[in-house]
């Protein structure tokens, strides 16, 4: 029937709107499987959220790009994957390993649902925060210049975000900092948005707690440091 519905409808922004009605549908679902144990019907059904969504924005940003007026549209799928973002992270609480995969695309799609929405907007590629924590990271010669002006070369929120991608994959940017990118989610829903930056924060300390060094290994460091001589 929905196949139908988008088959009838020949309205751009029209078509939008109704796959992103239908996303929401699928995530409703996707939820409810999930919280009753059926974790094999919800990750299906969040991989058919996955895919609507991804329509609905990849058109949105086409229509965009051929100059149509699309403000108000922007705005709807800014607040609406806003509204995803944060059902997807609780839901990603909750969810067995074996729907990491399927969270993880789905959390992704919705995201750059924001970003697309972001741009279409006229925000900057870099959300203003996070380029002020870039600078203090610089700063601290955590990051490189080299490293700086490739995160600042990007000219959509979109790029900017894989780039951060691949430095967050690589240990060089927090994953606390990385989520500075979802401002919609930080401007409708701040709680939730606060929320996941400190579980991100609670998330690389487990790690980094758990890259220390054992026992055996911390008593060879110290017995090298006390013996240790120059030249």
């Amino acid at each position: 029937f929905e196949a139908l519905q988008l088959a009838v409808t020949f309205d751009e922004k029209t078509r939008v709107k109704m796959r992103l009605s239908f996303a929401e549908r699928r995530l409703a679902e996707s939820k409810a499987m999930i919280e009753k144990g059926e974790i094999s019907k919800g990750t299906k059904l969040l991989e058919q959220y996955e895919k609507l969504l991804e329509a609905a924005t990849q058109n949105f940003k086409k229509i965009d790009e051929k100059g149509k007026g699309v403000e108000d549209l922007a705005k709807l799928i800014e607040k609406t994957t806003a509204v995803h973002t944060s059902v997807l992270e609780n839901i990603s609480l909750k969810i067995p390993e074996k729907g990491k995969a399927a969270i993880d695309k789905a959390i992704l799609a919705s995201q750059t649902g924001m970003d697309r929405a972001a741009d279409a907007l006229n925000e900057p590629a870099i959300p203003i925060d996070l380029l002020a924590r870039l600078n203090a990271l610089r700063g601290q010669g955590i990051i490189t210049q080299e490293e700086a002006a490739t995160f600042t070369q990007a000219k959509s929120r979109e790029e900017a975000r894989k780039i951060f991608t691949n430095f967050v994959q690589q240990g060089v940017v927090p994953e606390a900092d990385f989520k500075r990118f979802d401002t919609g989610q930080a401007k409708y829903f701040q709680n939730d948005f606060n929320k996941a930056v400190e579980i991100r924060k609670f998330n690389e300390l487990v790690k980094f707690e758990n890259q220390k060094p054992d026992e055996e290994t911390k008593k060879q460091l110290e017995k090298f440091a006390a013996t240790f001589k120059p030249g």
